[in-house]
């Protein structure tokens, strides 16, 4: 029997009945070189996305999908792939907002200008929140959804309707799920 305020089946437990879902993905681009679709796109979203997202999901009830491909690249930056993250936010991202706010400047948008620069700051937060979590955004995104749980997908992020095996299909579950327990201690599942 439900009360008021309660749902049925709830136990007492104080969570509500929303749940956000934030999915992760990047297609495997480490060691890609940079330009047009190497590591500067996992890079880019770790500057602009993930590390970001850490300062918002710490300590929230959130369920977080990371995909074992995404996992894969965010734990090579604990070695020299983070080097190379760290070299790209100070010496390639500095000189290109600078050399477009010029540009900009010359043709006369000083506003534009002026966010480019602004811009180029968030850059340099990204070099320091690297710094503060250990140049281990993997553990540090686990550690901020520990309020809630970390889901996944599958192995390759195939779309599982359209495999055309099963065997294929069953490869896809089981890598996930080895994966998912070597890193965070267990698999429940989620999907």
């Amino acid at each position: 029997m439900s009360g008021p305020g309660q749902r049925r089946g709830d136990q007492g437990d104080d969570r509500g009945a929303l749940a956000l879902v934030l999915h992760s993905h990047m297609p495997y681009v480490e060691g890609f070189d940079t330009w047009p679709f190497g590591e500067e796109w996992l890079w880019e979203a770790l500057a602009r996305v993930y590390l970001p997202l850490l300062d918002q999901i710490r300590g929230a009830p959130v369920t977080l999908g990371l995909t074992p491909v995404l996992c894969d690249q965010l734990e090579t930056l604990t070695g020299d792939a983070g080097e190379r993250f760290l070299a790209y936010l100070a010496e390639v991202k500095p000189a290109i907002h600078a050399e477009d706010a010029e540009a900009l400047e010359r043709a006369g948008d000083g506003a534009g200008a002026a966010e480019l620069r602004r811009a180029a700051r968030d850059y340099t937060w990204a070099a320091s929140a690297f710094e503060q979590v250990g140049r281990d955004p993997l553990a540090a995104l686990a550690q901020a959804a520990a309020n809630g749980s970390i889901w996944s997908s599958a192995a390759t992020h195939a779309l599982l309707p359209q495999l055309a095996t099963e065997p294929g299909l069953q490869l896809q579950i089981a890598g996930v799920a080895g994966a998912h327990e070597r890193r965070f201690g267990g698999f429940s599942g989620g999907f």
